[in-house]
């Protein structure tokens, strides 16, 4: 038997799920310059080869697609089942939703930022526009809650996040200081990036870091509207935001009822701050009639969710 006929042999008895589906392809031009095959034979593998990538790719598309639909209708553990098999047969933008639900946890899914790191790492080295913006989250995320844990001298908390960033634990609250507007700096070159190619969590983080600038107004401005981007789009966090911001008068009309239609739209995608202010609109009657029962339906699917925090 000749040697590509052998490595052929050996690379087609790999399981589906293998991600390396691209050296099959190679191996399918390889066959061509093997004079011990038949013009049949060659046919034959190369067939054989060509089933197996596109099965791949449809059981790849597939999963992807379930898992999208399972995360907008509240399904986030089954949506993060479907992302991780989608992630196995190699699909990259699966790799950024599921970052996503990780680093801000939803209904059922704790936080795991270890894992989401991991995950969108692999996306932004490989220059993925998505994971360029939730890694830019993922900086802005951690040195938010870096200056709040300097601030309040919660060591312990430094340490954990020192960690997750691979970065000594012994650092002095000098040198963490040193390292805060380098954590803001890169979100913001990698928000930027992500943006400019339409990414929903890119347009974000732009928005959130733009409208966090209390003395441009124009950036503000800019940055309320990146932000209603992302949220057109689908981004739950985003219409959290945008839900908060119709409770202010600054840049939006105070209006209740907006606000109520952008927390149930991300409530539905299992957003666990959007159930906290559904409950508390009811309660309190904001925007709608006082409903004791709704308010306690809301507050319990929030705290079997996850949710151990009221704003």
């Amino acid at each position: 038997m000749s040697v590509s006929r052998r490595i052929l042999l050996s690379q087609y008895m790999l399981p589906k799920h293998t991600k390396h589906y691209e050296s099959r392809q190679w191996l399918a031009r390889l066959l061509s310059f093997d004079p011990n095959l038949s013009a049949g034979r060659k046919r034959y593998f190369g067939m054989l080869i060509m089933r197996r990538i596109q099965s791949k790719q449809v059981a790849c598309i597939q999963a992807a697609k379930d898992g999208m639909r399972q995360y907008a209708s509240s399904q986030c553990f089954s949506a993060v089942c479907s992302f991780n098999f989608a992630i196995s047969l190699g699909d990259d933008s699966s790799r950024a939703t599921l970052a996503w639900i990780l680093m801000n946890g939803c209904e059922g899914v704790p936080k795991d930022f270890a894992r989401a790191r991991h995950l969108i790492q692999i996306g932004a080295d490989k220059s993925f526009h998505d994971s360029m913006g939730v890694l830019a989250f993922y900086y802005t995320y951690i040195g938010s809650e870096l200056f709040k844990a300097r601030f309040r001298n919660d060591s312990a908390k430094m340490a954990r996040l020192l960690d997750s960033l691979e970065l000594s634990i012994e650092m002095t609250y000098e040198e963490i200081e040193q390292h805060e507007p380098l954590f803001h700096e890169k979100a913001l070159v990698l928000a930027s990036r992500s943006a400019a190619n339409n990414s929903k969590y890119g347009l974000f983080v732009l928005g959130v870091l733009k409208s966090n600038d209390d003395e441009n107004l124009e950036d503000a401005i800019l940055g309320q509207n990146l932000i209603r981007r992302a949220a057109e789009m689908g981004l739950d966090a985003a219409q959290y935001k945008m839900g908060c911001k119709c409770y202010q008068t600054q840049f939006v009309k105070q209006d209740y009822t907006g606000a109520l239609h952008y927390f149930y739209l991300a409530a539905a995608q299992g957003h666990l701050h959007s159930m906290v202010k559904i409950h508390l609109a009811h309660k309190y009657g904001r925007g709608i009639p006082k409903n004791s029962t709704e308010a306690e339906m809301w507050r319990k699917r929030a705290l079997e969710g996850g949710a151990d925090y009221w704003t």
